[in-house]
């Protein structure tokens, strides 16, 4: 689904970030984003135009998909587009055209230097990156002690773009993917806004 909001004002920079028009592709049902957004646990936006463009894998093929997604997206014209529970890998042609306009949230606290398949924290413990489908899922079955949120720019690797904004949050050991989940939300929220914002002034 395609989400579009103008952000407001920064309150602490004082620019004015209505300029720039942000696209969402969501992961999420409408009738999802609008539990989130009425629980707090997603921004709601001043504006919100939804746009289902969903992939039916036994009529359509993936090229014929990723294709019909691109045209959608261009149609938009967006000025960012920001990838949130995103689960659909985006091919050559979309990251071609967005280069520099995509940023993807994931749910790990990925190294700063992308070469790298692990991630040392402020306490000196070292874990995996935890990249993949499953970050949350993985860093629970690995009895990892932190976990996080990193904004990434989107090139072709997956989850391997340049870092933008990542916090770390502590993993207590008797969580399960939904209390993970719940306590990543917030900071997830922190860090897409930090990346917007960071990506606004290096324009």
């Amino acid at each position: 689904m395609a989400y579009r909001d103008r952000p407001i004002t920064c309150p602490r920079c004082k620019v004015d970030l209505r300029r720039h028009e942000v696209t969402a592709l969501i992961g999420l049902s409408a009738a999802t984003l609008q539990r989130l957004c009425a629980r707090g646990e997603f921004p709601a936006p001043r504006k919100l135009s939804e746009r289902s463009v969903a992939w039916d894998r036994a009529a359509e093929s993936r090229a014929a998909y990723d294709a019909r997604l691109l045209d959608a997206m261009r149609a938009l014209q967006p000025d960012l587009v920001l990838l949130l529970g995103w689960m659909h890998l985006l091919d050559g042609a979309f990251v071609e055209a967005f280069s520099g306009k995509t940023i993807n949230l994931h749910p790990a606290y990925l190294p700063l230097d992308q070469r790298r398949d692990r991630v040392r924290f402020s306490d000196g413990e070292e874990s995996a990156a935890f990249r993949g489908a499953h970050a949350i899922r993985d860093a629970i079955a690995a009895r990892a002690s932190w976990f996080g949120a990193t904004a990434h720019e989107v090139d072709g690797e997956a989850d391997r773009g340049r870092i933008l904004v990542r916090k770390p949050v502590q993993l207590p050991a008797d969580a399960d993917i939904e209390t993970a989940t719940t306590r990543l939300r917030p900071v997830e929220q922190k860090v897409v806004a930090g990346a917007i914002m960071r990506w606004i002034y290096e324009r």
